[in-house]
């Protein structure tokens, strides 16, 4: 089976409780998509100080993920979004 790890940067300001919904959304995103096209998906929410050293973090480091990617074209980290970054991901797999 194809792995997938994603990994979604959050402001620190966004306290822990408010980071719930967003959790509940990708694990139903996540069990979609893994019955559909035959993937594991790994999860995993940080929580960054500030977005400069998330900026900052994210140009040292090799390859940027999925909701890097989302975040930094400017785009709402919604279902449809990180539904098609998955998918686009799973391709290159």
């Amino acid at each position: 089976m194809r792995k997938l790890k994603v990994e979604i940067f959050v402001p620190h300001r966004m306290c822990s409780c408010s980071l719930e919904p967003i959790r509940r959304k990708l694990e139903n995103i996540k069990k979609e998509i893994e019955d559909s096209h035959s993937v594991e998906i790994e999860i995993k929410i940080h929580s960054i100080i500030s977005e400069r050293a998330w900026i900052l973090g994210i140009k040292k480091s090799m390859s940027m993920t999925i909701n890097e990617r989302v975040v930094l074209e400017g785009k709402m980290l919604n279902r449809k979004t990180i539904e098609k970054a998955l998918k686009e991901e799973i391709k290159k797999i």
